[in-house]
């Protein structure tokens, strides 16, 4: 997963999407992110989505999250993972000096193929934030789920990687940590993820940087 690109315009705050950016730009995160995706096998979007729905005060069990996966395990297996392959593929070939002469043929221009290299970049992200619509969609219609309030997009959300909930559905830190820790750990239980040191600290990471304090 990548997301180098800041949130669009179009993007509301309180949105899974804008939740994602937010919280992988913490320090730490998108490390944690890429070991958990590529040393255990689980998707970074879920992992996020755990969180997510925490801030909603929904709780999710293993049956949940086979639910859930099966909503999206498509669309990652036959768009995002292929996008992501090749993009991979593309930027191990830059780095190997992609632009030279290979076997007499005319060399391909550096800057083409680093444009070739940004679509596909694009293309991915993308095809990213269309499995969180879905994720987001799934969450909507659960029942007893908290909307958020949408507040100004420069005012706390961002900073603070939290969502505003209604007074009348507001959950204290402590509920939201507990559930997102909860939903953590059940998306691992499904996965049947080795809880072994290493996959317990990058979780770790993504809870601290949820529950990091407001910026003054």
């Amino acid at each position: 997963m990548t997301m180098e690109n800041p949130p669009r315009a179009g993007a509301m705050p309180g949105s899974f999407w804008t939740f994602s950016l937010a919280v992988y730009a913490r320090p730490g995160v998108p490390e944690a992110c890429l070991a958990l995706q590529d040393g255990y096998g689980l998707d970074v979007n879920v992992l996020l989505f755990a969180l997510y729905a925490a801030q909603h005060g929904a709780a999710l069990d293993t049956d949940a999250f086979e639910d859930l996966d099966g909503a999206v395990a498509n669309w990652r297996r036959q768009v995002v993972a292929p996008l992501r392959a090749i993009r991979r593929h593309v930027k191990t070939t830059l780095g190997d000096g992609g632009g030279a002469t290979r076997a007499g043929k005319t060399p391909t221009p550096a800057s083409v193929e680093q444009e070739t290299y940004e679509a596909i970049k694009r293309a991915e992200l993308s095809a990213e934030r269309a499995q969180q619509c879905n994720m987001e969609q799934w969450l909507a219609a659960r029942p007893g789920t908290a909307a958020p309030v949408q507040a100004d997009a420069g005012d706390g959300f961002a900073s603070d990687a939290r969502v505003a909930l209604d007074s009348s559905d507001a959950l204290d830190a402590a509920t939201i940590d507990t559930l997102g820790a909860a939903n953590l750990d059940a998306y691992l239980a499904h996965m049947q993820c080795p809880c072994d040191a290493n996959a317990q600290a990058f979780v770790q990471v993504l809870l601290a940087a949820v529950s990091a304090p407001r910026s003054e």
